[in-house]
């Protein structure tokens, strides 16, 4: 039985050097330089076997400058939204303030991410400003994707545990998707205005 603290002792060590974000943390690491991070989920078998060498990577980017980080995506489902993750494990790097953002497809190995974080993300196309997870855009989809995802959980709690008709729970939740729906065109439209405020020179 002394070896479970020693175990647990050892993993904590072994993943020192990745930071844990969540949706509270994410925009200020981020804002604060670039960040090299996994999407994960704790029941994905991939993560887990993934963990090891991405902790290995974060004790080679700490001396390269680089910050490695991971994100639960079933606890932050909101951040997985945002950057359209499909499946775990999923790895993107950010430039600092999130004005590009990368996902990486490369091969998964201590040297391959070494060298895509040191400047070999260049050789990939940043994602467009309207996919961009960290623009007004793709927050505002961020934002209606995780809102269906909560509507969808909320159904199916509603009329599964709760027994409430299908037809009222579908009602309920169509008007409240449509108010926030609404809610996010209008701050859209009023970031889209924002853009067209330059000062204008009048005709001489």
């Amino acid at each position: 039985w002394h070896l479970a603290p020693a175990r647990a002792r050892a993993h904590e060590a072994a993943g020192a050097g990745v930071k844990e974000l969540t949706a509270a943390t994410f925009a200020d690491e981020v804002a604060s330089g670039d960040v090299f991070f996994m999407g994960y989920a704790p029941w994905c078998g991939h993560c887990k076997r993934l963990a090891p060498l991405w902790s290995q990577y974060a004790a080679r980017a700490k001396r390269d400058g680089v910050k490695v980080a991971k994100v639960d995506g079933d606890a932050n489902a909101d951040v997985a939204a945002r950057f359209g993750v499909r499946g775990f494990p999923t790895m993107f790097h950010v430039r600092a303030g999130g004005a590009e953002v990368r996902r990486y497809e490369g091969t998964r190995s201590v040297d391959a991410f070494a060298a895509f974080a040191n400047g070999g993300y260049k050789d990939t196309a940043p994602l467009s400003f309207t996919k961009n997870p960290m623009s007004a855009v793709g927050r505002a989809f961020g934002a209606v994707t995780y809102l269906g995802f909560q509507l969808k959980q909320a159904q199916e709690y509603f009329v599964h545990e709760q027994g409430i008709p299908l037809l009222f729970v579908a009602i309920g939740g169509f008007v409240a998707l449509l108010v926030v729906s609404l809610v996010v065109a209008l701050l859209l439209v009023a970031c889209l205005s924002l853009f067209d405020a330059s000062p204008r020179t009048a005709p001489a």
